[in-house]
């Protein structure tokens, strides 16, 4: 936390830290508090794009951003909502794997995103729709992977890159 309050001093017109207020030895909800969290931030959020990156996992692409933004920047993606990469499930022991078989670039509905695949939120990133369209109810409570992406396809459809930019750290309690 030192170092990011450190860069939020740096950079007070571009870096912002908020920070949930967490009573000591309370037990939460670990969906509805991190649901809550993405709420809020979503909610103070200005820029063109977002992305989340969970504190157990990592971008492995230093380019990622960039290369997605590229992707929805484009006239022919204007009908996406959101651009989407493969991840490595990465294990304790050392062990990665992907966790999509996609192999090739392409456009997806809802429809056929369902039965293909599975990302999670840190391989996504998404125009910033929430001020227009926040999510309400059941999605809102609890708007975790699927429930984003869900909520992302009601505005649009996804761009999906095959190669992996990003590590879903496979750990126990994370």
């Amino acid at each position: 936390m030192t170092i990011i309050k450190k860069y939020a001093e740096s950079y007070p017109d571009k870096i912002f830290l908020y920070e949930m207020p967490r009573e000591k030895g309370k037990q939460y909800n670990r969906v509805e508090r991190s649901a809550a969290n993405r709420l809020h931030l979503l909610s103070r959020a200005r820029g063109e794009y977002c992305a989340f990156l969970d504190g157990d996992d990592y971008y492995t692409d230093e380019e990622k951003l960039q290369k997605q933004g590229d992707v929805l920047e484009k006239e022919e993606n204007r009908d996406c909502i959101m651009c989407a990469h493969n991840l490595w499930l990465t294990y304790d022991n050392g062990d990665k794997q992907l966790l999509c078989r996609a192999k090739k670039k392409r456009k997806i509905t809802l429809d056929e995103y369902w039965p293909l695949m599975f990302l999670q939120a840190n391989a996504i990133l998404f125009r910033n729709i929430y001020q227009q369209n926040p999510p309400v109810g059941i999605l809102a409570k609890n708007f975790d992977d699927n429930n984003i992406t869900f909520w992302l396809f009601q505005h649009g459809k996804m761009y999906d890159l095959p190669q992996p930019m990003g590590a879903y750290r496979q750990v126990s309690g994370s």
